[in-house]
């Protein structure tokens, strides 16, 4: 009997970690970014083709596309960057607000480096105010994208 009482306490123990660490796992899964919180209404103003024009200081103008396909919390699609395509990475939708980043390599004195360009954006009156920000800490550049119809989607010029 006496080896038994030892152990009860370690039987709680187990059994109350268990215990937490399925409730941590049920909270992790309801965080904002997943399908709650985003109205159906949000995803459908989202899906689709956008652009803007950009100036980046000391860069030039640029006219930039944005491809969005949400699902739920989840922002997939293309962004450009000095009208080049990249992949969305790390894409959330909370409310009317989104967040993302994409990657892009860098050669510079025979050496590469790799880049993120962070993008949040908030939906409102049929656009998308968008603010950028580099990895390297340069002034931040603010735009608007503005969706593009069906029709002028097919007549944009293909990126290489």
């Amino acid at each position: 009997m006496r080896r038994l009482i030892w152990k009860a306490p370690l039987i709680i123990a187990l059994v109350t970690f268990a215990a937490w660490w399925q409730w941590r796992q049920e909270a992790k899964s309801d965080r904002p970014g997943k399908s709650v919180g985003v109205s159906a209404e949000t995803i459908q103003k989202l899906t689709g083709s956008w652009q803007a024009e950009v100036n980046y200081p000391g860069r030039g103008k640029f006219t930039e596309q944005f491809l969005f396909q949400p699902e739920g919390g989840t922002l997939y699609g293309t962004a450009s960057y000095l009208a080049l395509k990249h992949g969305i990475e790390e894409g959330r939708i909370d409310g009317e607000n989104l967040s993302f980043f994409i990657r892009y390599a860098e050669t510079a004195y025979n050496t590469n480096r790799e880049h993120k360009i962070y993008f949040w954006g908030t939906v409102a009156d049929g656009q998308i105010r968008v603010r950028i920000q580099d990895d390297s800490g340069a002034q931040p550049v603010e735009f608007s994208l503005t969706k593009i119809a069906v029709d002028e989607q097919q007549s944009l010029p293909r990126q290489p």
